[in-house]
């Protein structure tokens, strides 16, 4: 279901104004079932895919001292239904996107389990019992588009929940500036008025066009999500519930770590927690690790060669960075606050165009298209 559509702000404003009215102690069961109506009705598979990962959070949550082997076991189950889905097949062993879809907020439950179980491992939250493990997993306003919220903040919720005006009201002004985002700002002016503007480009100019179609496809993308994910928030105050954020304005961070620090923040924070840390300790290799999370990253969004390519790019962007802080001259320092500004705006800059020059890997359909679109950019005659 589209967050644009009719349909969802009936689903927001119907659970908001019912869950209110209920009576305390039933508030909770009641978001439980809403939310598995609407998975009923608009993915009866995810449901069920959702209720089989809960029921293996449950078991390895209710043993007292996890095994390593039930842990692998568990996330070796959720990680290949994951895959099954993202890859998509057909008899005769084709890929396609068009005909298997992955099941409605599969991407993101996936991992909150997965959190889940390594949390337990970890001894960093006790048993769960199956009314926590519902709730945190069967919640309507993150199911669709995250954020990827942590047990630990929505379990402080429950415990201190109660109607809080501010929380509503900051919640209504977050709905309304997502959906602004998302169709004033994405649609209307992105899409439509700077498509419309660069493609005056396209045979005068080809470069400057493919640059220019990078960065509206950049943008567009950011305004997207970033809105999706307001709207989320928003819900959530609504309900009383905060969740983390997900964007922190990250076209103006000044190099690719703090990039990676303000995009998609959920997930980043999740993959830099449970991928980064785990191979770092195990290799003992940092750069090793910044690259398997970038992997991690960009297959979780698709699994393809595209993305496999654009994840080793920031990865290896994200390598070179921490080898230029290690090894850059003294002398390179800027002393004085023109020369810092300066040096800031240097750096701000080259990180925005590093970061936009790499989604021609993930616009264009395979890399061999995109390593087109990158010849046309920077090769004089090399247009497609």
């Amino acid at each position: 279901m589209s967050v644009l559509s009719l349909e969802w702000l009936l689903w927001m404003s119907g659970t908001v104004s019912v869950f209110w009215i209920t009576p305390s102690q039933f508030r909770q069961y009641l978001l439980i079932g809403i939310t598995a109506v609407f998975l009923l009705s608009q993915s009866p598979v995810s449901l069920l895919l959702l209720m089989m990962m809960a029921g293996v959070a449950s078991v390895i949550s209710r043993s007292r001292q996890p095994r390593a082997l039930q842990i692998a076991l568990g996330i070796s189950l959720i990680v290949t239904v994951l895959v099954y889905f993202k890859l998509g097949y057909r008899i005769d062993g084709q890929r396609t996107t068009d005909e298997l879809l992955i099941p409605l907020g599969l991407s993101y439950y996936a991992l909150r389990v997965i959190h889940l179980i390594l949390e337990r491992y970890m001894g960093r939250i006790t048993v769960l019992n199956s009314d926590e493990l519902a709730r945190y997993l069967l919640f309507l306003p993150t199911l669709q588009v995250g954020p990827i919220h942590r047990y630990g903040q929505f379990k402080r919720d429950i415990q201190r929940h109660r109607w809080v005006a501010s929380d509503v009201y900051a919640g209504l002004e977050r709905i309304i500036f997502g959906y602004a985002k998302i169709a004033v700002i994405g649609n209307f002016l992105i899409s439509g008025l700077f498509d419309d503007y660069i493609n005056r480009f396209e045979f005068t100019n080809p470069g400057l066009f493919h640059y220019l179609d990078c960065i509206r496809y950049g943008a567009n993308l950011y305004v997207q999500f970033s809105g999706y994910s307001d709207i989320a928030i928003g819900f959530s105050l609504l309900l009383g519930y905060h969740v983390m954020e997900n964007f922190n304005n990250p076209f103006l961070k000044k190099n690719i770590s703090e990039f990676w620090r303000a995009w998609h923040i959920s997930l980043t924070s999740w993959c830099r927690e449970y991928v980064y840390t785990a191979v770092t300790a195990v290799s003992r290799r940092p750069a090793l690790g910044a690259i398997a999370t970038l992997l991690i990253i960009g297959l979780w969004h698709e699994i393809s060669w595209r993305y496999l390519v654009w994840g080793l790019y920031h990865g290896a962007g994200i390598v070179v960075w921490q080898l230029f802080q290690h090894w850059k001259p003294v002398s390179w320092q800027a002393t004085g606050p023109w020369a810092q500004r300066f040096a800031v705006a240097i750096s701000t800059l080259v990180t925005f165009n590093f970061v936009v020059i790499g989604f021609v890997f993930t616009k264009e359909s395979t890399v061999a298209e995109g390593l087109l679109v990158l010849r046309g950019m920077f090769l004089p005659g090399g247009g497609l």
